[in-house]
C-alpha cells in the first residue's frame, strides 16, 4: 500500500502540468456554449467523433502496440508502417471530400473534418506511444499543457471574434500538432535512430507488421464505435436526459485525465515488464491499476454527488427516479473509470484478439439497447458498462497469466529501449533513464 501511495504521489508531482492543461481543455469545452457558437461546436463534435475512432485505427493501435515491442527491427517497421497508413488514410479522406464537394457539400465537409482531425490526432497518439516506449513520462504532461493552452486560447479567440464553421476544428488540430511537435523534439534523437538506424534485412516487412497489428487496430475501431454508440442512448432517456448528459461529460472528463496522464506512467512500467519477460510481476501491477482506477472513479462520484445537490435537473424526477439515477451514476463511474488506466493493458500483455472479441460484443450490446429501446435504457446501458468492465479486467489478468505460463525469450539489453527502461519523471529528457535488471 505504501508503494502504491508513493507511486500515485510521483505521478501527480510529475503530471501536475498535464492537469493544468486539462483544466484549460475544460475551459475550451465551455467557451462555445458561452458565446453560443453552436455551428462551430456541432462541426467539431461530428469531426472529433469520427477522428477518435479513426485515429487509433489507422495508426494500427500504435500507442498500445509500440511500447511492448522489444526488437529494434520491428520498432522501425512499426513506426514507418503506422505513419504511412496514417498519412495515406487521412489524405484519402481529404481527397474523397474534395471529389464530392460539388455534389454533396455537407457530406464533403464532414469527411474533410474526419480526414484532417484524424491526421493530427493520430500523429499525437504516435508521439505518445514513443514517449511511453522510451520511458519518458516527463514529456507527456508538458505536451498536454501545450495542447490545453493552445486549444483554450484559440477557441476563445474563435468564439469571441467569430469565424468560419471549421474554426474550432482548426484550433484543435493546431493544438494536437504543437503538442506532438514538443514530444517529437524531445525524442528527436531516439526517433531518428529508430527510423533510420536499422538495416532493411534486420526488420520485418511492412505487410507482415500490418497483418500482425490488424487485430489491435480493429479492436480500437470497435471500442471507439462502442463509445460513440453510448451517446445515441441519450435521446431515449426521457426525464433522465439532462442529468445523464451531465454525468457523461463529467465521467468523460475524468476518463481523459486517467487515460492521458495517469495511464502512461503505468503503461511504461507494464511495457517494461512485458518486454523483459517478467510476467510474474505483471499481476501485482495490474492490481495497482485497478486500485488507482477505483480512486479516480471515487473522485468522479464525489464530484457528481456535489452536482446532484445543486442541479435543477433533478427537480423533474420523483424520489424513486432520483435513487435510480444516483445508483446508476455510481455504478457507471466505477464501471467506466475503474478500468480506465488499463486502456492499453490488454494489448500490452498480448490479448489483441480477445480485445476484438470484447469490443465487438460490447458494441453489439450497446447497439441492441439503442435499436430496441424500451423504458429501461438507462439501467440497461449502465449494466452493460459494468459487465464489460469486469469482463475486460478478467481478460487482462487471464492473458497475463497465460503469457507468464509460456516460455519466453528475454529481451537483450540492446532491445530494451534507446533510453533504457527506467520511469523518467524528471525534465532531463535528453538524459537516459537508469536501466533495470532483467531478472
Amino acid at each position: 500500500m505504501k508503494t502504491l501511495v508513493s507511486k500515485a504521489v510521483a505521478i501527480i508531482r510529475a503530471g501536475w502540468l498535464g492537469l493544468a492543461g486539462q483544466a484549460l481543455t475544460f475551459i475550451a469545452m465551455f467557451a462555445p456554449l458561452v458565446w453560443a457558437r453552436f455551428d462551430q461546436l456541432s462541426y467539431l463534435l461530428v469531426s472529433s467523433a469520427g477522428a477518435t475512432v479513426l485515429a487509433y485505427t489507422v495508426t494500427l493501435a500504435f500507442s498500445s502496440l509500440y511500447p511492448r515491442v522489444a526488437d529494434r527491427g520491428e520498432m522501425t517497421t512499426a513506426l514507418r508502417t503506422s505513419l504511412m497508413v496514417l498519412l495515406a488514410s487521412s489524405l484519402a479522406l481529404m481527397a474523397a471530400a474534395s471529389l464530392i464537394l460539388l455534389w454533396a457539400p455537407d457530406v464533403a465537409r464532414t469527411v474533410m473534418g474526419w480526414g484532417v482531425m484524424t491526421l493530427f490526432q493520430g500523429f499525437y497518439l504516435m508521439c505518445m506511444g514513443i514517449a511511453v516506449r522510451e520511458s519518458n513520462y516527463a514529456a507527456i504532461p508538458v505536451a498536454r499543457l501545450i495542447y490545453g493552452a493552445i486549444l483554450a486560447s484559440l477557441t476563445i479567440a474563435a468564439c469571441f471574434f467569430g469565424g468560419p464553421v471549421w474554426s474550432l476544428v482548426a484550433a484543435t488540430c493546431l493544438a494536437y500538432l504543437l503538442g506532438s511537435l514538443y514530444i517529437a523534439h524531445v525524442m528527436r534523437v531516439q526517433i531518428l535512430q529508430v527510423f533510420t538506424g536499422v538495416d532493411v534485412e534486420e526488420r520485418p516487412s511492412a505487410w507482415r507488421y500490418f497483418r500482425s497489428a490488424s487485430a489491435a487496430g480493429l479492436s480500437q475501431a470497435l471500442n471507439g464505435t462502442a463509445s460513440q454508440l453510448s451517446v445515441l442512448i441519450l435521446p431515449g432517456l426521457g426525464v433522465f436526459h439532462d442529468v445523464w448528459t451531465a454525468i457523461l461529460r463529467l465521467v468523460g472528463g475524468f476518463g481523459t485525465v486517467s487515460q492521458q496522464l495517469v495511464a502512461p506512467a503505468l503503461d511504461i512500467e507494464l511495457s517494461t515488464l512485458v518486454r523483459s519477460g517478467r510476467f510474474e510481476r505483471v499481476g501485482g501491477l495490474l492490481r495497482k491499476e485497478l486500485v488507482i482506477g477505483a480512486v479516480v472513479a471515487l473522485g468522479a462520484t464525489i464530484l457528481a454527488g456535489g452536482y446532484f445537490l445543486v442541479t435543477p435537473a433533478l427537480d423533474v424526477l420523483g424520489r424513486r427516479q432520483v435513487i435510480t439515477v444516483s445508483i446508476c451514476m455510481v455504478l457507471y463511474a466505477f464501471g467506466v473509470l475503474g478500468t480506465s488506466v488499463m486502456f492499453n493493458s490488454l494489448i500490452l500483455v498480448g490479448g489483441d484478439r480477445y480485445r476484438v472479441l470484447w469490443a465487438g460484443v460490447k458494441s453489439l450490446a450497446i447497439l441492441g439497447i439503442v435499436v430496441l429501446g424500451g423504458s429501461y435504457k438507462l439501467v440497461a446501458s449502465v449494466a452493460v458498462e459494468v459487465a464489460f468492465a469486469i469482463f475486460y479486467a478478467a481478460l487482462v489478468f487471464w492473458c497475463s497469466s497465460r503469457a507468464a505460463a509460456r516460455p519466453r525469450r528475454v529481451a537483450a539489453p540492446s532491445e530494451m529501449g534507446l533510453l533504457g527502461d527506467g520511469l523518467n519523471l524528471t525534465h532531463g529528457q535528453e538524459t537516459a533513464a537508469p536501466r533495470r535488471a532483467l531478472v
